[in-house]
């Protein structure tokens, strides 16, 4: 918000839009220590490992043998023999196991993890999780009570019924100050895109996650 303001400051007389990007289904693993984040530039997980990722402590350290999640739910969307895949695709986990509190995994493409890094669900499993997390609706609330917002991003929007939830949310400001944009970021997307132009009001294209589900050849089309 501070460089916002002064690069208004700089620039008074151009136009300076403020957009957020909500978490929504966005998944991401926990923070490492800071001392070996400096001394070894993150955690390494070496191809053939097992590794735990945990959902039940996700403020905890990550480690070479725990990567802490956020999103309690994850077990329950994945199965063994699912691929997921971390930091953009540099990392990539193959499930053998799930129970209450993990999901067992062996690391297929290993290197270094760092802090908050994303985690990406195979094909048609972020359909399933809320398009929204509590801590969203307050952020959206509070910047748009401040007058401070016109754009939202939402990743992973996949129906109507995403951005609808959305503009419920935020009330009378959509369409007065506040427009939305539905992020592209799996083949279902794509596959509803039509559905999606005619309700938002922008689309962001996200090449690196669509890359993850679709060939080479027709990623460029997208």
């Amino acid at each position: 918000m501070r460089k916002y303001a002064d690069a208004q400051k700089l620039r008074p007389h151009k136009p300076c839009a403020k957009m957020i990007e909500i978490r929504g289904r966005e998944i991401r693993t926990s923070e490492i220590d800071d001392e070996i984040a400096k001394a070894e530039g993150g955690i390494l997980l070496k191809m053939g490992q097992t590794v735990e990722l945990r959902v039940d402590s996700p403020t905890c350290y990550t480690t070479d043998l725990k990567v802490h999640v956020n999103y309690r739910e994850l077990p329950r969307l994945v199965k063994p023999n699912d691929l997921l895949y971390l930091d953009d695709g540099k990392l990539v986990l193959l499930v053998i196991d799930c129970s209450m509190e993990a999901v067992i995994c062996e690391v297929k493409q290993g290197g270094l993890l760092g802090s908050n890094k994303s985690i990406k669900l195979p094909a048609g499993k972020h359909e399933h999780m809320p398009v929204m997390q509590m801590q969203d609706q307050e952020d959206l609330l509070s910047m748009v009570q401040s007058g401070e917002l016109h754009y939202v991003a939402i990743p992973y929007t996949v129906r109507k019924r995403d951005l609808t939830q959305v503009k419920e949310t935020l009330g009378t400001a959509y369409g007065a100050h506040v427009q939305l944009l539905a992020k592209i970021d799996t083949v279902e997307s794509i596959h509803n895109f039509e559905e999606l132009i005619k309700t938002a009001d922008g689309i962001i294209i996200n090449r690196v996650d669509l890359g993850l589900e679709m060939a080479a050849e027709k990623l460029m089309l997208a």
